[in-house]
C-alpha cells in the first residue's frame, strides 16, 4: 500500500518520495505509480521520485511505513541510522507490540497505523479499493494515546489526500483486538518489502 499514500499524498500537492529496489525502483522511476481504482476503474498515473536508499542525511516531516510486520526488520537499521525525520509511521497489521520499532528508532519517534485500503499489485498497476467507513477508515496514533499536534496534522494531510482517517486513543490495543474481517483482506494487500514512502510537507 505505500505506492498507493505515495502516489495520493503526491496528487494532493506533498513532495514524496518512494524507496524501492530492484525491477520495482526502475518501474517507477520510468512510469511513474499507475493506480486503478477498483471501484470506478478510474486510472492515473503518478510521477513520483523513486530512491534507492535511505541515508543518513535528509529531513523529512514523516517517514510512512507501509509493509508487512514479517518484513520490517529490513528497513529498521536504515531508519535507526536516519535520525534527522522526527517521526516514523509504521502502518501494518501488528499485534506483537511495538518494542521493536522503538529498540530502533526511539519512543519520541514512533507512531502507528493501519492502512484504509486492500489492492494488489499486478504487473505495473497498483489495482486499489479504500474501504468502506463502516468497515474500516486509515487508522493511526500515538503510542500513548494523545491526541497531539503532529498526529492531528498528520490525519488531516492523510484525509486530505483522499485517504480518510481517524486518530485511535490506544492504538496499540487496536492493532491487538481490532478483528481482521473488519480490514482490508490481507490476501489483497500488497506488501513490498523494501518500499518506504515519506511525504513532506510542500514549501511555498
Amino acid at each position: 500500500m505505500s505506492s498507493l499514500y505515495a502516489a495520493k499524498l503526491k496528487e494532493s500537492g506533498h513532495d514524496v518520495s518512494i524507496l524501492a529496489r530492484g525491477p520495482r525502483l526502475e518501474q517507477i522511476r520510468r512510469d511513474g505509480i499507475v493506480l486503478e481504482d477498483e471501484g470506478g476503474g478510474r486510472r492515473s498515473v503518478v510521477p513520483v521520485p523513486a530512491v534507492d536508499g535511505l541515508g543518513p542525511c535528509g529531513r523529512h516531516d514523516l517517514i510512512l511505513v507501509v509493509m508487512r510486520k514479517d518484513q520490517v526488520g529490513s528497513v529498521l537499521p536504515a531508519l535507526a541510522a536516519h535520525r534527522a525525520t522526527p517521526s516514523v509511521l509504521f502502518m501494518m497489521n501488528n499485534a506483537a507490540g511495538p518494542d521493536e520499532f522503538i529498540a530502533a528508532v526511539g519512543r519520541e519517534r514512533v507512531l502507528l497505523g493501519f492502512p484504509g485500503a486492500g489492492g494488489a499489485r499486478e504487473g505495473g498497476v497498483v489495482r486499489y479499493s479504500l474501504t468502506s467507513s463502516k468497515l474500516q477508515l486509515t487508522t493511526i496514533g500515538e503510542l500513548d494515546g494523545a491526541v497531539t499536534p503532529r498526529i492531528q496534522a498528520l490525519a488531516e494531510v492523510l484525509s486530505g489526500a483522499g485517504c480518510p482517517t481517524v486518530v485511535s486513543r490506544d492504538m496499540d490495543a487496536w492493532l491487538k483486538t481490532t478483528p481482521r474481517s473488519s480490514c482490508p483482506s490481507p490476501g489483497r494487500s500488497i506488501s513490498p518489502a523494501t518500499t518506504i514512502g515519506w511525504p513532506r510537507t510542500k514549501r511555498a
